[in-house]
């Protein structure tokens, strides 16, 4: 399955995506592998480089682990900086293209953050099958972060893709109280930069 999390600058949907990602590893028994480091007990990581493909390494350990019967849940963060919209001719690989379309096939979840889903490669958009938007609360600042203020909880809402915001369209809402233990699964300051390929350059008009 394909799942995103979507929200503003510092509402939590990395944490949350990281929460879903090493949960749904532990009950499959599968690898984790992400573009950020995640350490959780009990959880067999591999970390996944940002490259010309935008995530380099994706088709062969599907392709392995596939072979060795094991499962693999790829978690991509801030995916619209990795394989933007606006520069789909320089995104994703058709290697790429081919091993996330097969993942069912291969055992493979991806889960993937990105501050909306237009920012999102619309190949991959076609193939999720829910979007999370995330809301913290109190709203994240700078000075909150400064004083180590950490928030009280997550408010949820669940979208198909194209239809986030749409009131008739939500399919459902969820509270999520924060939880301290989730801090030591990752760095909350590590940075997630585009591919070197495209770095400097502008999109079109």
């Amino acid at each position: 399955m394909i799942t995103g999390y979507v929200g503003l600058i510092g509402h939590g949907k990395t944490m949350l995506a990281v929460r879903e990602a090493v949960k749904l590893a532990r009950r499959r028994n599968a690898i984790l592998a992400s573009n950020i480091v995640v350490s959780a007990p009990d959880v067999e990581f591999v970390r996944l480089s940002v490259g010309s493909d935008g995530l380099d390494g994706v088709p062969e350990l599907l392709t392995r682990s596939h072979v060795d019967g094991r499962g693999v849940v790829i978690l991509a963060d801030e995916l619209g900086i990795i394989t933007p919209a606006r520069f789909w001719q320089s995104g994703m690989s058709i290697d790429l293209m081919w091993a996330v379309s097969q993942s069912r096939k291969m055992s493979g979840d991806l889960i993937f953050t990105a501050q909306s889903e237009e920012q999102v490669d619309v190949f991959l958009r076609r193939l999720t099958s829910r979007l999370t938007k995330v809301r913290a609360y109190p709203a994240p600042t700078v000075e909150r972060r400064e004083r180590e203020q950490r928030p009280w909880f997550y408010l949820t809402s669940d979208w198909l893709p194209g239809t986030v915001d749409k009131p008739d369209k939500r399919l459902g809402r969820g509270l999520i109280r924060y939880s301290r233990e989730w801090e030591g699964w990752y760095s909350t300051d590590e940075l997630v930069r585009p591919p070197s390929h495209l770095r400097g350059r502008r999109p079109r008009s």
